[in-house]
């Protein structure tokens, strides 16, 4: 991205999100990458409206990827995040993420996110799609090693959720409170 200094920072974020309508999606593209977000891992999950085949999720790919690439250069990164193809839940390919995990959650249990401890390093921050994950889907995330976090009282939109999130990790291990 010409000429721009990437700046060293000490957290590589990955974003598991359920997929979403097409402009919330969009939207949570354009921030994450201006987050500093190094992957978009966009699941299909059972709340999930849109339902891609492989043809409709093929003639979206290159608009996201434009998208991805153009707020990259207005935040003045390098790196452009990396998008996987969307793929169902019970496909996910747990052991490709990072150890490091946590999942917003509105049930019961879930910690405030700001008693969230990352270590310098990988994270993925996981958001269901609108209406949350599944009880199933939730058990799984648990099972699969995400630790349960609350974004507070107020019921965000996914898209809300995701941006959220991924700003306060970022701004939490830049200032050194979260790490």
């Amino acid at each position: 991205v010409d000429g721009a200094a990437e700046r060293p920072v000490p957290l590589e974020m990955s974003l598991l999100i359920g997929l979403l309508k097409q402009d919330q999606f969009e939207s949570v593209l354009r921030v994450t990458a201006e987050l500093g977000v190094s992957r978009v891992c966009p699941v299909v999950c059972e709340r999930s409206v849109p339902r891609p085949d492989k043809a409709g999720a093929g003639t979206r790919m290159p608009r996201w990827r434009r998208i991805l690439c153009e707020a990259t250069k207005v935040s003045g990164s390098v790196r452009v995040p990396e998008l996987s193809d969307p793929v169902a839940f019970r496909d996910v390919r747990w052991d490709e993420l990072p150890e490091q995990r946590y999942a917003a959650l509105l049930g019961v249990g879930a910690d405030p996110i700001a008693t969230a401890r990352t270590a310098p390093g990988r994270i993925v921050f996981a958001v269901g799609p609108e209406g949350d994950w599944t009880d199933g889907e939730a058990a799984v995330l648990i099972e699969r090693g995400f630790a349960p976090i609350s974004l507070g009282p107020r019921i965000l939109r996914a898209s809300t959720a995701a941006i959220a999130g991924c700003a306060w990790f970022r701004m939490s291990a830049e200032s050194g409170r979260g790490m």
